[in-house]
């Protein structure tokens, strides 16, 4: 069992998304960062589907009950389990009874915390996405996301090798993003000048 101790700006439940469920007006959810997602999985030879904890902003602080293996991948937060600084896109021992907590982001918005085996949380409609505006999903199956408090259980396991994500793999949440656009529907509704300001 892990406890919440801080959410920090927001934490919410991930896993890949809830799919086959647009035609009941669900959408897919998942997490925003989907290779730093699929990396903190890969870390732990987790399925790639395995819950995690997506912190937007960072400031995240929880305790953990029993021993497992972790690994934070995403924004560039500070990590440390009891004080002692640990190396994000690397996975990492934990102890009963250690504190991890996240500083806020210097780089990107959102860190991944995943556990070896994932988080156990009930699935609705085919996943544990939070996914807010549709009111599903998350710990308590109402698109809620996670509050001081909130306790979330997981398989222990223990990954005995020590494994990290290359360089080449990372990316850089410091570089000005580049977002493609393709003109919808709507796009002869709007001005000239309008189309030309955006």
């Amino acid at each position: 069992m892990m406890r919440i101790i801080e959410p920090g700006m927001r934490a919410a439940i991930q896993d890949f998304g809830r799919f086959g469920y647009l035609s009941k007006g669900l959408t897919r959810g998942g997490p925003m960062d989907e290779h730093a997602f699929l990396w903190a999985n890969r870390l732990l030879n987790n399925d790639f589907n395995a819950a995690q904890i997506e912190v937007t902003l960072g400031g995240f602080e929880a305790e953990f009950d029993c021993d497992c293996q972790c690994a934070v991948t995403g924004a560039g937060v500070e990590l440390t389990l009891d004080g002692e600084t640990l190396n994000n896109w690397q996975n990492f021992k934990v102890r009963a009874g250690q504190r991890l907590k996240m500083g806020y982001a210097t780089a990107g918005v959102r860190a991944y915390l995943a556990v070896q085996g994932g988080f156990q949380v009930e699935p609705k409609w085919g996943s544990c996405a939070t996914v807010t505006r549709d009111a599903v999903g998350g710990l308590h199956g109402d698109g809620s996301p996670l509050k001081a408090g909130d306790e979330i259980s997981f398989n222990q396991q223990e990954l005995q090798m020590s494994r990290r994500v290359g360089w080449a793999y990372r990316p850089n949440y410091e570089k000005t993003p580049v977002i493609g656009l393709i003109p919808g529907f709507q796009y002869e509704d709007f001005p000239m000048s309008a189309r030309e300001a955006f």
